[in-house]
This record gives structure tokens, C-alpha cells and sequence, in this order.
């Protein structure tokens, strides 16, 4: 029997080629695709990484424009000067009046009729007939009640003379020239009484009233607070209005502010603990027909905004030529 043997398999390897070289050509072309990839790979991971960067400084940016430009956006166009007075009170005037029935009740029916600017009755000045404080706003009625009440009582007293004697039964019914007479010298008391008050020149009373015109050109409301500070010659004081102001988007409104005063030994209106010794020197200085140089400061909403003027001192008249 024979046997074959498989053939060795032979191990020898044929050895590798060297790769074919490459042309100049060919290789500056491969390496400028290897470094174009590189570019645009290098490219692209930096816009990403922009992307992320810029996208919520974007975000951010627009939100805060919508916000600024829909936010209030006050401003203060201008401020008025008011100076507080003391009130000056006819003295005794009311007690001649309500001396006489008869005309206490027709002063009170003459300022009944009579209204101020906005249609408000100008009743509510007959109170001082019945011992209430007197109100200086009351003046200018009582004058133009005792003119109408002059010519009136005048008018009785003509009549009651065309009329002559009345019967006897008649003469408690009907006013006589006599008592006619009587009101109307009492009549003529109270004109002259009030025409002195309302020549002597006012007191100023120590307070100010600061009126502001503000205007919100924003697109949203803001809101004044109620209140402000005060600065003069490097003092400064709390002051104050009456409530929190509303200051409606592309709207203009006036608000007014005023200042704390000393009367006496007492600090009247609103006042922060601790102005006390300013408030005084204030007063004084506004009295003493200073002139006094300010700057206001509101909050509006988040911000604070100020404005500046002069507490004018009062107009003092050029002497007369006989006088110099």
C-alpha cells in the first residue's frame, strides 16, 4: 500500500513592493486636502462654540431692549414755587356780623350762591360765622357777600323811606330805615375791615409747595413715590405729597410736593426724624425773604430724577422819586 505525502506548503513570503512614490505634485495636492479638512473641521468648532457663546447674549440683549423701551421713561419738564402763608384773619369782623341776626343770615345765603373755579359752593365759608377757624380762601367771597349785601340793605332803606310810616301792625314785618340803617353801618365796618386785611402784605408762614410737571414718554405707567428729598446749600430734607401718583405711559401729570415748617415751637406737615434742626433753618431762611437755591430728587418707578430752582426772595418796589 502506498501512501503519498501532502505537499509542504511553502513559507516563503514574496516580499512587499515599496509603495509606488508619489509625484511632487501629488503629494502638495494630499497635503492641502489633509489641511482644507483641518480648516473647515476647525471652522466649524468654532462657530459652535460662537453659537453657545453669542445665543444667550442675543437672548439677553433683546429682552433687554423690549424691556427699556416698553419701561416708563419720565421726565421732568419744569417746577413752580408756591410759598405757604400765614393766614390773615379779619379780627372781630365776625362778631359784627353775627351781631346782627339779619345779616348773618344773608351773609349766609350770599356765600351759598357763590361757587369757585370748579363749581364748589362757597358755604362751607360761613363756618367762621360760627366761630370756626377762618381759611384765607375766604376772603375775596366775604368781600364780594358784603358788596352785595351793601347795595341791598341800601336798596332797603330807599324803599322804606318811599314807603313812609306803616301801620303798627306792620312795622315788626317789614325792615324800617331805621334798623336798615344800623346794618348797614355794620355792613360798611366789615368792608373796611376786610379791605385792610386784604392790603396788608402776606407773612410767609416757612413752607414751600414745589409743583413738578412730569411727563412719561414710555410705554408703560410708572409711579411717583410719595416721597422726595430736598437739597439746599448742602442740607437736605424729607418731603412730601399727599399719596403715591400714578403716572399713566405717554401722559403728562403735575404733582406737588411740600415741605415740613416750623410754627412756633412745633414742626408742621410730614417730616423725617432728624431734619428737624434743617427744617428749622429752612423756615428761617424762607421768612427772612431769602433767597434759596434747591434741588428736588422724586423716585419714578426704580429711578431717581431731579430738578433744580430758586426759592425767590419776594419783589421789593423801586422807591418813588419823592422818596430818594
Amino acid at each position: 500500500m502506498s501512501t503519498s505525502v501532502p505537499p509542504v506548503p511553502d513559507n516563503k513570503q514574496e516580499p512587499l513592493k515599496p509603495a509606488p512614490e508619489l509625484s511632487r505634485q501629488e503629494a502638495g495636492a494630499a497635503a492641502a486636502e489633509k489641511t482644507t479638512w483641518l480648516t473647515d473641521a476647525r471652522k466649524a468648532l468654532i462657530t459652535q462654540i460662537l453659537a453657545l457663546l453669542v445665543a444667550p447674549l442675543t437672548v439677553a440683549l433683546t429682552l433687554y431692549l423690549t424691556d427699556y423701551y416698553r419701561r416708563a421713561a419720565p421726565r421732568i419738564e419744569y417746577s413752580s414755587v408756591t410759598l405757604g402763608h400765614i393766614d390773615k384773619e379779619p379780627h372781630a369782623i365776625d362778631e359784627l356780623i353775627t351781631g346782627q341776626s339779619r345779616l348773618s343770615l344773608m351773609y349766609q345765603d350770599e356765600l351759598s350762591k357763590m361757587t369757585d373755579s370748579k363749581g364748589k359752593s362757597f358755604s362751607w365759608c360761613a363756618d367762621w360765622l360760627r366761630k370756626k377757624p377762618w381759611d384765607s380762601d375766604c376772603l375775596e367771597p366775604y368781600a364780594d357777600a358784603t358788596a352785595r349785601i351793601q347795595s341791598e340793605v341800601a336798596n332797603i332803606i330807599q324803599n322804606a323811606k318811599n314807603r313812609g310810616s306803616l301801620p303798627s301792625q306792620f312795622e315788626g314785618l317789614l325792615p324800617n330805615a331805621k334798623e336798615a340803617q344800623a346794618d348797614l353801618e355794620v355792613v360798611k365796618k366789615v368792608s373796611a375791615g376786610l379791605a385792610e386785611v386784604e392790603n396788608t402784605p402776606a407773612e410767609r408762614g416757612g413752607s414751600v409747595e414745589i409743583t413738578l410737571g412730569v411727563l412719561n414718554a414710555g410705554d408703560s405707567d410708572g409711579t411717583i413715590f410719595k416721597d422726595g428729598t430736598l437739597k439746599f446749600e448742602n442740607h437736605v430734607i424729607q418731603i412730601s405729597t399727599s399719596d403715591y401718583v400714578v403716572l399713566k405711559a405717554h401722559n403728562f401729570t403735575e404733582v406737588s410736593f411740600d415741605t415740613p415748617w416750623f410754627e412756633g415751637e412745633d414742626i408742621r406737615g410730614t417730616y423725617r426724624v432728624g431734619d428737624e434742626d434743617t427744617i428749622k433753618l429752612l423756615s428761617q431762611e424762607i421768612r427772612t425773604n431769602k433767597a434759596v437755591p434747591f434741588t428736588i430728587e422724586i423716585t419714578v418707578s426704580d429711578k431717581t430724577y431731579s430738578n433744580s430752582g430758586t426759592i425767590e426772595p419776594d419783589a421789593v418796589a423801586a422807591p418813588k422819586a419823592s422818596d430818594r
